[in-house]
């Protein structure tokens, strides 16, 4: 990559928060429009994300010949148990709120993994990071005054965002810390989905969560592989961004990362044309959110 080039970061920063928006869109209508057992259809997901996910690793071998050594497995694997445990609660979340909220919710993660990354440089705390930060809790707040007119407390989704943002936020810090090395990367990505598959199996296994799978129709197993192929492909997407943000040291690193971290607008707006929400409230509080989060990541 040429010192100074920017067109091909923001593209790869970009392209991957609209496939990540692309996913939520899916996930969404799996499970609003064909319900079924969260459980079974993250299992499914996950493992066939796997599957693909091996082919990569196969054909990026052929290329390289690269393979992983022990220091580098733990990573994938923390990172793989985090995102299955949260993706169980996301998928519950979305299943009783409207998919913009939640998304807002989840994208508020990026303050605790941007905190993580500052204390890890040893950096201060910038003055843009607390504006972002107190901006992006008051848009979480406008979401639900301007929506309903009032502030609802509702524990449980208090309880489950706050859980849902910390699973996310350290599990995208050890993608992070997984993807800087390059040749690992496939390597990586396997680690991650087989580690989700197998946690999110073992968890369905505990609470019966097999016993349904006869039961769900052909469309409904086609949507989720075509969910899980389209995750696998965000993923792969978020490695090359964390990789290139760790690699471009040009002015040029804010903008990259405010690209990246553009996933809840494409959110908002498939939101509007697919899913007729049209909530002033929702939309003001999602874009007020977004702007904090993006003077979070430009910290």
């Amino acid at each position: 990559m040429k010192k100074g080039s920017i067109v091909v970061p923001l593209g790869v920063a970009l392209i991957s928060s609209f496939i990540y928006g692309v996913w939520n869109v899916l996930s969404y209508s799996l499970v609003k429009f064909l319900p079924g057992n969260i459980l079974i259809s993250l299992f499914l997901m996950m493992g066939f994300g796997a599957v693909l996910s091996l082919l990569y690793l196969f054909a990026a071998s052929i290329k390289n010949g690269k393979s992983m050594t022990l220091e580098f497995i733990k990573y994938p694997v923390v990172s793989g148990c985090l995102f299955a445990l949260g993706n169980i609660i996301f998928f519950s979340m979305i299943r009783v709120e409207v998919l913009p909220i939640v998304a807002a919710i989840v994208y508020s993660n990026l303050i605790i993994f941007s905190l993580i990354l500052i204390k890890g440089k040893g950096s201060r705390i910038s003055f843009r990071y607390v504006l972002g930060t107190v901006i992006a809790v008051l848009g979480l707040a406008f979401i639900e005054l301007l929506n309903t007119g009032k502030i609802v407390i509702n524990l449980l989704l208090i309880e489950q965002s706050i859980l849902l943002v910390i699973l996310y936020a350290f599990g995208s810090y050890f993608i992070y810390k997984s993807s800087l090395s390059k040749e690992k990367a496939e390597n990586s990505i396997f680690l991650i989905f087989l580690t989700e598959t197998a946690v999110i199996g073992a968890i369905a296994l505990v609470y019966g969560g097999f016993r349904g799978l006869t039961g769900f129709s052909g469309s409904y197993i086609f949507e989720v592989i075509i969910t899980g192929a389209v995750l696998m492909l965000a993923v792969i997407l978020e490695f090359k961004s964390f990789f290139i943000i760790s690699q471009y040291k040009t002015k040029f690193i804010n903008m990259i990362n405010i690209f990246l971290n553009f996933e809840t607008i494409w959110v908002l707006i498939f939101s509007i044309l697919f899913f007729s929400v049209s909530s002033l409230g929702i939309i003001i509080g999602v874009v007020i959110t977004s702007f904090g989060i993006w003077l979070v990541s430009a910290s």
